[in-house]
């Protein structure tokens, strides 16, 4: 059976462990080794904390060095992320104004690296779908 995490940024700020705090991806990238690492609202990531993943990313391990020790743990694992287009999610809708500056859209951007941009297989761009006046015929209610 897959084993999968899900991260959320709200997670991560409510952590007070010293370690886990500085390093939350890391260790979580090692807890999802043989399985799926989705991490939720990418864009909402400090840019610091992304590029900590690279490591993971390219060695398929977690290497962590101290004063007194290193650890290595493996982290060999499917990447998925979703983000919104911009901060408040509405860039590009057609039913919604987006409140954002262009100076806003791109800063919320940059937060992902190129480098971690480029470890992605597929980028997938979705646009909202309107379900209103939309004939279900043929769905039953046991596959929703």
């Amino acid at each position: 059976m897959l084993k999968y995490d899900v991260i959320h940024i709200e997670g991560i700020e409510n952590i007070n462990l010293y370690f886990a705090y500085f390093y939350p991806l890391v260790l979580t990238a090692s807890l999802a080794h043989l399985g799926v690492l989705f991490l939720d609202e990418l864009g909402e990531f400090s840019k610091k904390t992304l590029d900590m993943l690279r490591q993971p990313l390219e060695s398929k391990t977690v290497t962590i060095s101290r004063v007194h020790s290193t650890v290595t743990y493996p982290a060999n694992f499917i990447f998925i992320a979703a983000m919104n287009p911009c901060p408040c999610g509405y860039f590009g809708s057609n039913d919604h104004y987006c409140t954002c500056s262009e100076k806003q859209i791109k800063a919320y951007k940059n937060r992902v690296s190129g480098p971690i941009l480029d470890r992605f297989d597929i980028l997938l761009t979705l646009q909202a779908v309107n379900l209103k006046g939309h004939d279900f015929k043929g769905i039953d209610s046991s596959e929703t």
